[in-house]
């Protein structure tokens, strides 16, 4: 360790101090220099940025003005976008709006259409829609009104197609209505009257003739109806009609041949029905319901009858009589073909009738032999067409054929002989005629003629004579032909 005055380390440090204050000076004006050099190049790097940026905000500027018109062309462009795109919603809504009126209207013309076809169009009233109605207003029937099958929804199409639909046009307005039938609350059993005849003898049949064609009477056969024909009837199923502005009659009071067999325990013919004789060559078979065939057939004639699975079989009809026939056979017959086809079996309770149409004094041999029959040659001939007018009909030319047989020949043929001598009469006067022709052509009246003159010139001479000789005598007075 050195000792050193206060002297000497005095000025040993400050010549330090001084060496380091030089040496830091020189360092400080060397990084002041660098700086300023780097503050000078920082500088022109920042005033060449300065002036990029100026530049690039010059080309900023312009691309904003650009961007602006182009905005604004965008602008104007969107807004007539938006334009278009309203004015094609308001066209669609238009559109729109045109379809849903133009199938409003076709929905209208059809169901106007459909009404006249008695159709109800579903876009009118529902089904479902007119069951609600009708259950609804059922309590307003009256008490012997009812709905001609069961209110429900799955009867309620039945129920349409039995209904009537009207339309009219009324106020502006298209009404629709809806006649929903109602029938009475009595139920009338439905009989087809047909003439069965009955074989006398051969040739001869006896048969009563219908007062109408369907008779409908009630279960307690004290009401009856009278129909001729069922196309103004509406079929529901199971073969139940519905009829309207039918009179009932009652049984008890008006009477007829049907309501009399059909209600009452009877051992003869009622006074009110009529019967007829029929004669001759009959060859009559007629089909019936629930597979059945009624014959009428004076000669016996083999029926063939083919059934699956089975032999053919024949049996002989003659006379008078039903043929009943499976659903899987098929009969022959002539020219003609039964077949049988499924339906619906309708049970009934038979007719029980008491009287023997032979036995009857109505049609009895006795009776037979005192009428004048005339002979009738049918083939595929109706029964049904056999009724009370036709029966008429058959009296009225009866008792015109007596009539004839008791007229005298002169009479009866009178007219016959009136035209034989009118005839004969013309002939003769054109005979005539043709011979006074002849005679004129050949000259022989010029002659006839000439000597007719001759005479009158030759009298006339002698008159003049006479009356010059006798002046006495009166004139006469001549005249020459």
């Amino acid at each position: 360790m050195y000792s050193l005055r206060d002297d000497d380390v005095g000025g040993m440090i400050e010549s330090q101090f001084i060496q380091v204050i030089e040496k830091y000076q020189t360092k400080l004006s060397k990084l002041i220099k660098q700086n300023i050099l780097v503050t000078t190049s920082t500088i022109s790097s920042f005033k060449d940025t300065l002036n990029k940026i100026n530049i690039n905000e010059q080309q900023l500027n312009n691309a904003i003005d650009t961007l602006m018109h182009a905005q604004q062309n965008s602008t104007l462009l969107s807004d007539n976008l938006l334009q278009r795109s309203k004015l094609n919603e308001i066209l669609n809504v238009l559109e729109s709006s045109l379809l849903t009126l133009s199938f409003k209207l076709q929905d209208i013309i059809n169901a106007i259409m459909f009404s006249k076809s008695n159709i109800l169009y579903p876009s009118i009233i529902t089904p479902k829609q007119l069951f609600s109605e009708l259950v609804d207003n059922y309590i307003f029937l009256a008490d012997y009104h009812q709905f001609p099958i069961s209110l429900s929804l799955d009867n309620i199409y039945t129920l349409m197609n039995v209904s009537e639909i009207a339309t009219y046009y009324n106020n502006n307005k298209i009404v629709f209505v809806l006649k929903v039938p109602l029938v009475d609350s009595k139920d009338y059993h439905l009989y087809h009257s047909i003439p069965y005849p009955v074989i006398i003898s051969n040739k001869t049949y006896a048969t009563i003739i219908p007062s109408t064609k369907y008779i409908a009477i009630t279960r307690n056969r004290n009401h009856y109806c009278k129909l001729n024909s069922l196309i103004s009837c509406k079929v529901i199923y199971n073969l139940n009609y519905i009829c309207e502005n039918i009179d009932a009659y009652f049984s008890s009071r008006s009477p007829i041949c049907e309501s009399e067999i059909i209600s009452k325990a009877l051992n003869s013919v009622p006074n009110v029905c009529k019967t007829n004789f029929l004669g001759g060559h009959l060859d009559i078979l007629q089909p019936l319901s629930n597979n059945r065939w009624v014959f009428v057939i004076t000669e016996p004639y083999k029926l063939s009858i083919d059934c699956q699975d089975q032999p053919s079989t024949e049996i002989i009809i003659v006379g008078t009589g039903i043929v009943n026939l499976p659903i899987h056979c098929v009969a022959f017959y002539k020219d003609s073909r039964l077949i049988p086809k499924y339906s619906k079996i309708i049970k009934f309770q038979p007719i029980i009738v008491n009287f023997n149409l032979l036995n009857d004094s109505c049609c009895n041999s006795v009776t037979l032999y005192k009428t004048k029959l005339p002979l009738l040659n049918l083939s595929n001939f109706n029964l049904d067409s056999i009724t009370s007018q036709q029966h008429t009909q058959i009296n009225n030319i009866v008792k015109s054929l007596d009539t004839i047989n008791e007229k005298p020949h002169i009479v009866l043929y009178g007219e016959y002989y009136s035209y034989t001598t009118i005839i004969i009469s013309i002939i003769v006067i054109i005979f005539i005629l043709a011979l006074f022709y002849n005679v004129v052509k050949s000259g022989t009246c010029h002659r006839l003629l000439k000597f007719k003159t001759k005479l009158n010139i030759e009298k006339t001479e002698e008159l003049s004579e006479v009356a010059a000789v006798s002046p006495s005598v009166p004139k006469l007075r001549t005249s020459f032909s």
